[in-house]
């Protein structure tokens, strides 16, 4: 198998940014003018999304409200809620909704949502009014199984807050069912894929059997979370962060569901199906602009200018320093006491603790000036060494204020000696290494290919050398190694002064147990990893020569430099997956990420839910449980009609992929058939309001009224064919 990234391919790239702005354009859908008239006998529908912020992720899934006489909802926004405070605009809090709370990255950390885990906690963030009451009927639509505590907040907050004449409740999934065109009576298995979880609902003779409804902790937030973690456990060193709307746009635009998952994994592991399943994705970036060329008259213009703002800058520090040398003088002549030379001093902010402190200053500033001044006249050769007179002198011919004076001229005199003893010896080295490239490059003028295969074989056998030194570096961690052993031996030749032990008796000689009881024999160690160290410095420096060189005139050098590397043949498919396009690594690429297996992987977890760790039946094996327990008329009746709705029934091929499992699960030949919801995500509300538009009498029934609410409490429920069931 060749390489990929070594060739050309035609790769599919996708700008997440404008899909994400895609995405927030249909989120953020404002509210449109009803088409009905406000005074018009017509309930209210209201279909929430029941999500979760995980996180601090904030989710977008949607709120749809409307007039059950419309066909479209009127009003459609994301389901959080966030007060925010902006103290330029209003001292007061001010309470943002749906699209509006990602517009400020304090009202994103403070979102909230009324769900958790698909069910109503927070019941104050799911009615908002402009209003003091509403007067019309409201149907509510709620997940399955709903806990009573949360149906009571909302009942609550409907009669109570709002003083609502009556509110219904209804399942999401049964009225998208109901909407698709399915009835009641005949029956059939919905599955329901939302975006906290999943549910498989069996409907027979007209109502649901909850008793054998089943659970899968598995929604369209877990799976944008899912394909979150695994892109940035594959790039953790990604330069963008991902928000979990671009893990929404990946897994909506990007994923598909396998009619066979193993196989379809092992099309990524040719060449031809990989490059015709990966999908790149490109983030946005800032390319660094590039510098503009600029010719040598400008260039030269600019240099003076910077030339004469530092000259400026430096005459306006010496200026400063010589305003304070009159004054400074004047106190040492005037030569005050110690309290009032240290009262002026801290009067004058200065951190001088003595007059020889302010003399040593004086001397400095002015040789500071003259130095200043020296440049300025273009003489800076006439700058003398520093001279130190009182070295050299006895020290029995000093005073006491001499003899200091001397000691301090001997620390200023070596300090000085070793500033210009480093200083020649980096001339040195630079000539040396200058000499050097002269060196080669005569001989690269004189034959340049024996030079540059002579330079390929000096840098092959230096690279040798330094990997197994490293190699030998890592084995010392293992005492039983033999580079370990080595070591020893080495150490103890030098403790016992011998100048070589060549067999294994002598090693076994001289490795009594005693060594390392005295500290001096550690000090050995440290002798040792000097002089190791230091040729280690030597070679990579020599290495680090070479390849400026290869660098600079073998085109083919990065490509071996890979290989020695360990980037060789033998990994090209792993490598393809993390970075599909051949070339060099620019800002565009590096802001890239290859989708491949993820496509499928993320999907795959409906139906084989250990992917991600969790503990339970994928839906087809729920599905085969569930139709076994049910009698020979009920499974006829309902497999004529598996319903499936939710935010994930979108993906490719689910309703393929089902109708596959279903076949190889139930009996030969028994007929079922899959049908999917023709709008996932607005078919829910469609059918409430529908059903309430054309089934008045019905509606009403299924409603609580303000006297039922007040005589059976905020618990109570009244059933339907399109509700949960109500215990009393």
């Amino acid at each position: 198998m060749t390489d990929a990234r070594m060739e050309s391919r035609p790769l599919k790239i996708f700008d997440i940014a404008a899909e994400t702005d895609a995405l927030q354009q249909r989120l953020a859908a404002g509210v449109r003018a009803s088409t009905l008239s406000s005074t018009a006998e017509q309930p209210i529908v209201i279909d929430y999304a029941h999500q979760t912020i995980r996180h601090r992720h904030i989710g977008a899934y949607e709120c749809r409200a409307g007039w059950a006489g419309e066909s479209d909802p009127s009003v459609r926004f994301p389901t959080v809620l966030a007060k925010y405070r902006d103290r330029r605009i209003s001292p007061k809090n001010l309470v943002l909704v749906g699209p509006d709370v990602m517009a400020h990255q304090q009202a994103r950390s403070s979102a909230r949502t009324p769900f958790d885990g698909g069910v109503v906690c927070n019941s104050e963030y799911m009615l908002g009014l402009n209003g003091s009451s509403v007067d019309r009927p409201l149907l509510l639509t709620e997940p399955v199984c709903t806990p009573r505590q949360s149906r009571k907040l909302m009942s609550e907050l409907v009669f109570e807050c709002y003083r609502a004449p009556s509110v219904s409740y209804g399942l999401d999934a049964m009225f998208s069912f109901y909407q698709n065109g399915h009835s009641l009576d005949e029956g059939g298995i919905i599955c329901s894929l939302g975006h906290s979880a999943s549910h498989v609902l069996p409907v027979f003779s007209g109502r649901g059997l909850f008793n054998l409804c089943k659970r899968l902790s598995f929604g369209g937030g877990d799976a944008e979370e899912f394909i979150l973690k695994l892109m940035q456990a594959k790039y953790p060193t990604f330069p963008s962060r991902m928000s979990s709307l671009q893990a929404r746009v990946l897994l909506q635009e990007h994923t598909y569901i396998a009619d066979d998952y193993w196989e379809e994994e092992r099309k990524y592991e040719s060449e031809e199906g990989f490059f015709q399943l990966n999908h790149t994705i490109q983030f946005p970036y800032t390319s660094a602009k590039a510098a503009e060329e600029k010719s040598e008259e400008e260039m030269a213009a600019a240099a003076e200018r910077r030339r004469a703002h530092l000259q400026r800058l430096q005459e306006l520090a010496a200026k400063s320093r010589l305003e304070k040398v009159p004054v400074w003088r004047e106190v040492k002549r005037v030569k005050p006491s110690s309290c009032d030379f240290r009262s002026f001093m801290m009067l004058e902010d200065n951190s001088f603790a003595s007059l020889e402190d302010l003399d040593a200053t004086v001397k400095e500033i002015e040789q500071a000036v003259k130095r200043a001044q020296n440049r300025k006249a273009g003489n800076e050769e006439t700058d003398e060494p520093p001279r130190f007179p009182l070295v050299d002198i006895p020290t029995d011919q000093l005073n006491e204020e001499e003899k200091k004076e001397q000691r301090k001229q001997r620390l200023l005199k070596a300090s000085y000696e070793a500033r210009e003893r480093q200083r020649r010896q980096k001339e040195e080295e630079a000539q040396k290494k200058a000499d050097k490239i002269r060196k080669e490059e005569e001989q690269r003028e004189a034959d340049p290919e024996a030079w540059l295969e002579s330079i390929r074989a000096r840098w092959t056998v230096l690279w040798d050398k330094v990997e197994e030194a490293r190699k030998e570096k890592e084995q010392l961690g293992d005492r039983r190694s033999q580079a370990s052993r080595k070591r020893m031996q080495v150490a103890l030749h030098l403790q016992s002064g011998c100048v070589a032990v060549a067999t294994a008796a002598a090693y076994q000689m001289h490795s009594a147990d005693d060594f390392g009881r005295n500290d001096e024999d550690w000090y050995i160690y440290h002798d040792i990893n000097k002089e190791e160290d230091q040729e280690d410095e030597e070679e990579q420096e020599e290495l680090e020569f070479l390849e400026g060189f290869l660098n600079e005139h073998d085109a083919g050098f990065l490509d071996r430099h890979k290989n020695q590397l360990g980037w060789s043949d033998k990994s090209p498919l792993l490598r393809r997956f993390f970075w599909a396009d051949a070339g060099d690594s620019t800002i565009e690429t590096a802001h890239q990420l290859q989708l491949n297996v993820e496509r499928v992987r993320v999907p795959e977890v409906l139906f084989q839910p250990g992917i991600m760790g969790i503990d339970q039946a994928g839906i087809g094996e729920i599905l085969e449980d569930l139709i076994k327990r049910l009698d020979a008329n009920a499974q006829s009746s309902m497999l004529k009609t598996i319903f499936v709705t939710g935010g994930m029934a979108r993906l490719p091929n689910l309703a393929r992929r089902l109708d596959a499992t279903l076949t190889s699960l139930l009996p030969v030949g028994s007929p079922h058939q899959v049908r999917l919801a023709a709008d996932p995500l607005l078919d829910a509300w469609r059918g409430g309001a529908r059903w309430a538009r054309t089934n008045a009498d019905a509606f009403r029934r299924a409603s609580i009224t303000r006297a039922q609410y007040e005589e059976f409490g905020p618990e109570y429920l009244a059933e339907s064919a399109f509700s949960n069931p109500y215990f009393a």
